[in-house]
């Protein structure tokens, strides 16, 4: 399997002038350090210069469809689960999610790896392995590895991870826990799961987002996992939280240009 690294930075540079995202070939070899390419010291790209013709439509990335500045270990398709995990990302309240887990944690062992026995992720895609058939609606789920949750665990909790010592297994039994409670409740495993149950109330009303929220993080990762292998996963990753990153910059410096122009005038 070719590497991101190999195949160089081939989503390229945003051009000022016509506004494309163009590849490496279509500028200087002085817009480029080795695969990375240089943003600074140029105005346009071969294309406007007239040296090369522009790429057919369907060839081209257009510049509004992808969060810039782009890594330069990037393929030249990026995949969808890769933009799933950036819209995902994006807006969500990773600190509010540490305590979630936080709190968690502070339930009783039983009941956690209980719920973890009933956990998995659903599949989606023809191409997922089934390890699991729900007997009841005839569903099918698959466990993608306690690592794979344990990275999916720090993209959702980066606050909290510095400040515990859970291995793997631990990170996994949670990601299950969360999504086997969910399971059992929507196939009327848990007593009074409608909302008038005296145990874990707070946990029942909000687990159908949180199960929803953890199998979504968990596909990703796992899919880029199977596509790429885990050191080049974990490239994709670290270009999805740039792009996320520069979104949310993006949308603050948005928000402070309506306020300084729309914001209330002093009497």
């Amino acid at each position: 399997m070719v590497s991101l690294a190999e195949k160089g930075a081939a989503l390229g540079m945003t051009c000022p002038g016509c506004t494309e995202q163009q590849p490496k070939k279509y500028w200087r070899p002085s817009q480029w350090n080795k695969k990375t390419p240089v943003t600074r010291w140029y105005t346009q790209c071969k294309v406007c210069d007239g040296e090369m013709p522009q790429r057919p439509a369907s060839n081209r990335i257009s510049a509004a469809a992808y969060v810039l500045p782009p890594s330069p270990e990037v393929a030249d398709h990026v995949p969808p689960e890769a933009l799933e995990l950036i819209e995902l990302m994006t807006g969500f309240d990773t600190e509010r999610a540490s305590r979630s887990v936080r709190a968690w944690m502070e339930l009783p062992y039983k009941v956690r790896k209980a719920w973890s026995h009933s956990g998995a992720v659903r599949c989606r895609d023809a191409t997922d392995p089934v390890h699991y058939h729900c007997p009841i609606d005839g569903a099918t789920y698959f466990d993608p590895g306690n690592w794979l949750y344990a990275c999916t665990l720090s993209l959702m909790c980066p606050e909290l991870m510095p400040h515990v010592n859970w291995n793997c297994e631990t990170k996994g039994d949670i990601c299950e826990a969360i999504m086997g409670l969910q399971y059992d409740i929507d196939h009327g495993l848990v007593p009074g799961a409608t909302g008038d149950s005296p145990e874990f109330p707070h946990l029942q009303k909000y687990s159908g987002i949180t199960s929803a929220i953890v199998d979504a993080y968990a596909w990703c990762v796992w899919r880029l996992c199977v596509k790429f292998g885990p050191n080049d996963m974990l490239v994709w990753i670290g270009w999805t939280l740039d792009m996320v990153c520069d979104r949310e910059h993006q949308a603050k410096l948005r928000l402070d240009t309506l306020a300084e122009y729309h914001g209330p005038k002093e009497k």
